[in-house]
C-alpha cells in the first residue's frame, strides 16, 4: 500500500496563505511522523487529474487535507473519487473535526493540524502494518 497526500487548495502558499492552515505546514508535519516517511504528494486542487494520480491503486491510503470550510466542501464535491481508497482527513481548524461534511468522505480517522500526531501515527502504523 502506498501513501498519498492531497490538499484541496490549488496553491501551497499564495498571497493569501495563513500559516495556521497552510497545506505545506501540514505536509511538513506529516513527513516528520515515522509512519509517513514515504508519502507521495499529489498536486493540490487537481481533482486527481494528473500523471501522479495514475499511481493510485484501490486500497492505497490517501491523506486528505482541507484548510478551511471551502476546501472541505470541494473535497466532498468529488468524494466519489475517493471511494476505493483508505481515507484519513486532516482539517485546518479543530472546529471542523465533528462537522457532518467530514463524515461524508467516509474517513477512517479525522484530526486537525492543531492536534499532536500521536493518534495519527498510531492509526497509520496499523494501516500499513508497522
Amino acid at each position: 500500500m502506498k501513501i498519498f497526500f492531497y490538499s484541496a487548495g490549488r496553491s501551497a502558499c499564495d498571497n493569501g496563505c495563513q500559516y495556521s492552515t497552510c497545506s505545506q505546514r501540514c505536509l511538513m508535519f506529516l513527513k516528520n511522523l515515522e509512519s509517513l516517511k514515504e508519502i507521495t504528494v499529489l498536486p493540490g486542487g487537481s481533482h486527481f487529474n494528473t500523471p501522479q494520480s495514475m499511481n493510485l491503486r484501490s486500497g492505497d491510503l490517501v491523506i486528505l487535507y482541507a484548510g478551511n470550510e471551502r476546501e472541505l466542501e470541494e473535497l466532498v464535491s468529488i468524494k466519489d473519487v475517493f471511494e476505493t481508497f483508505r481515507i484519513i482527513l486532516i482539517v485546518g481548524q479543530e472546529r471542523y473535526v465533528n462537522q457532518e461534511q467530514c463524515h461524508l468522505l467516509n474517513p477512517r480517522y479525522i484530526t486537525s493540524v492543531a492536534r499532536n500526531g500521536v493518534g495519527l501515527n498510531a492509526v497509520v502504523g496499523k494501516m500499513v502494518g508497522m
